[in-house]
């Protein structure tokens, strides 16, 4: 890994941890998780109720640190497009 990705990756993993705690609660609250069919496999039943968009923390991080350590290039504006939008099929 490169020296100057150390410190993007560390606030990445800092944003994602601290969003963790509130994201989780809230998205519990709303009830944003899938149902597990009751004739599905047993061991599936114990994720009932866990929240399945816990995916949106990670992408609002990468997404925050992306913009705030872009140089002068855009280079990074189309692998971020493309991993917003893989992002979006997710919640399909």
């Amino acid at each position: 890994m490169k020296r100057e990705m150390i410190l993007p990756v560390l606030l990445s993993f800092g944003i994602s941890l601290a969003l963790g705690p509130v994201l989780i609660p809230f998205l519990r609250k709303v009830k944003a998780g899938q149902k597990e069919r009751e004739e599905g496999v047993p061991s599936h039943q114990k994720k009932a109720g866990t929240p399945t968009m816990g995916g949106v923390m990670f992408l609002a991080a990468f997404t925050a640190v992306s913009l705030l350590f872009r140089k002068e290039g855009a280079e990074v504006v189309p692998v971020l497009f493309l991993t917003l939008g893989f992002g979006l099929i997710g919640f399909l």
